[in-house]
């Protein structure tokens, strides 16, 4: 049923904002070279230090200090959290050496690459603070650039889960799998608060994900008005199917 409705919210949200013009594309870059570095104050808002939940970490990369990472680019942010299915996972930016983004660190996971990665049951969630356009995400695996196996301690970056405004997007009806790669291109999917959960950990051990990049577009104050009028049709259509 969920799946069915999902189809359906997007079925509605692409003929409503068919022929919209939306604002110029938004490039969020976690990883180096080029990357964005979070709004706020060292010490306060994040830390630059050798550890990160307990774990050792590189004295460059950053770990937040438990309300998430704010980034700013072209005048749209993001807050970032990565948490766990404890609740006790922290946010790290992962600047060097291995340069791969955004990951999720957990109390008594091993330091170098282990702490680079989303591990199964860890997530990040990017909140936009108003509806945007998601239009690709950039996923790495932990020790390499990319989702390739290149070595045998990393393996391919693993399936996960995509929720938009907390509803599962339903990867296999997009990719035809659920498995996580580089530059995976979506569009037509519309929300406010974007979760991605790591959920496997591959064919090979030991795997997972961190998020190189993520790129947005911002519908204009007119897409955005039909947009919400195409979701509160939806939901009428919703609550009379239920009646």
């Amino acid at each position: 049923m969920k799946r069915r409705i999902l189809k359906t919210a997007v079925g509605v949200i692409s003929l409503t904002l068919a022929g919209a013009v939306t604002a110029d594309e938004i490039y969020f870059q976690f990883e180096n070279p080029g990357a964005v570095t979070p709004d706020g104050t060292d010490g306060v808002d994040f830390n630059v230090t050798n550890t990160c939940n307990g774990v050792n970490i590189s004295s460059t990369d950053i770990c937040e200090t438990g309300s998430g990472l704010t980034y700013t680019v072209d005048g749209q942010s993001v807050t970032v959290t990565g948490n766990n299915s404890d609740g006790d996972g922290l946010l790290m930016q992962d600047l060097w050496p291995r340069n791969s983004g955004l990951a999720v660190v957990s109390p008594g996971e091993a330091g170098r690459d282990d702490q680079v990665q989303a591990d199964e049951g860890e997530f990040v969630l990017f909140d936009f603070g108003r509806i945007v356009e998601l239009l690709s995400i950039d996923f790495n695996a932990g020790n390499d650039r990319d989702c390739v196996n290149a070595n045998t301690t990393e393996g391919p970056c693993g399936s996960f889960e995509l929720y938009i405004d907390g509803v599962m997007v339903d990867l296999g009806s997009i990719f035809g799998s659920d498995e996580a790669t580089d530059d995976m291109i979506f569009g037509g999917l519309f929300g406010t608060v974007f979760r991605i959960v790591a959920t496997g950990t591959g064919k090979d051990e030991p795997s997972g994900f961190a998020i190189g990049s993520i790129k947005i577009s911002v519908p204009t104050p007119g897409a955005a008005i039909l947009l919400l009028s195409g979701l509160a049709g939806l939901g009428l259509a919703r609550r009379r199917r239920v009646g």
